[in-house]
Order: structure tokens, then sequence, then C-alpha cells
């Protein structure tokens, strides 16, 4: 009896997690890009897998506490060895969840790690980078650097009115 409800409890909480999975990505991708959304889809279905086998096992009667402290113990030496990644990760899901910029924005990013000021158009964006067309090529900015950054609107290129001169439209001070 308890196998069969374990079955039935694998299968139904399996489509259950797909589905949530699913409707997950097609929300993000409608803001942040498919493969944003196909990222976050990928991680939902992984923490939920990990959810449904922990309680199958609870259910099966199979002790817990061994297997719990080696996968602690594993989880800390992969989240050190990976900081870096998670790290880009992490500010990846912040960035597609604050919704600071989507994909065909003109932005301008400021910081210092990036070298200065960066401008483009927003053509894609992931869990680990964002990518950006510049004026001297395409980027592929790391998560972390985008979220450290200071981003803003870029402004269009202002063009002179008739009878100006490209120095009046640029900002600069005429010297009399």
């Amino acid at each position: 009896m308890a196998l069969a409800a374990a079955v039935a409890f694998l299968l139904l909480s399996g489509l259950s997690i797909r589905f949530a999975a699913n409707g997950l990505a097609k929300v993000v991708a409608a803001t942040g890009g498919r493969a944003a959304g196909v990222a976050l889809r990928l991680i939902a279905l992984v923490v939920g897998y990990l959810f449904i086998a922990l309680i199958l096992l609870g259910m099966l009667d199979v002790p817990l506490g061994h297997l719990l402290l080696g996968g602690a113990v594993t989880g800390v030496v992969v989240g050190i060895a990976a900081q870096q990644s998670l790290g880009n990760v992490f500010a990846g899901v912040v960035l597609l969840m604050t919704r600071v910029f989507r994909v065909g924005d003109r932005v301008r990013m400021r910081s210092g790690p990036l070298g200065g000021e960066i401008n483009g158009v927003i053509t894609g964006m992931g869990l680990s980078h964002v990518v950006l067309e510049a004026e001297d090529g395409r980027l592929h900015v790391p998560n972390s650097q985008v979220l450290s950054a200071a981003v803003g609107p870029h402004p269009p290129p202002k063009r002179p009115r008739p009878g100006e001169t490209p120095a009046e439209t640029s900002g600069a001070v005429k010297v009399p």
C-alpha cells in the first residue's frame, strides 16, 4: 500500500512541478526573454524534484539523517567552488525580478570594474550574463557586474537643429 501511494505521489507531484515550472518560464520569458525563462524553468524543476525526492524517501521510511548530512557537506563544497557562477545566477534572478531593464532597452552602465561607461542596447538576458550591443560590438556582461553598476537609460544622440553647429548640441561651452 505504501509503495502504491509513493508511486501515485511521484506521478502527481512530478506533473505539478512540471506545470508550475512551465508557467514560471512563460511569465519570465515575457519580461526577460526566452533564455531567462528556460533557465529559471530548469532551476524550478531541479528544486522541485529535490523536494519530491526528499518527501518520497520520507514516505518510504528511508533514514534521511546521513543523506542530509552528506548533501549539506557536498553543497558547501560545490558552493565554495562555484561561488562566482552562483553569484551571477543570483544576480540574474534579482535583475529578472526587479526589471531594471528589458530586452530592447537602450541603457548606460557606469562602473569601475566595467572600465567606465558602456552604452548600448540590451539584446538578451540570461541567468549568468546580459548581452549588450554596444557601439564597439557585442558584449556579454556578467550579471553580478551589472547589478553593482549604475544603470540608467541612454538618451539618443542629439541631432543638430537647422542652423546649429554640432558643438552647440554637444553641450560644450562656447568661449567668446
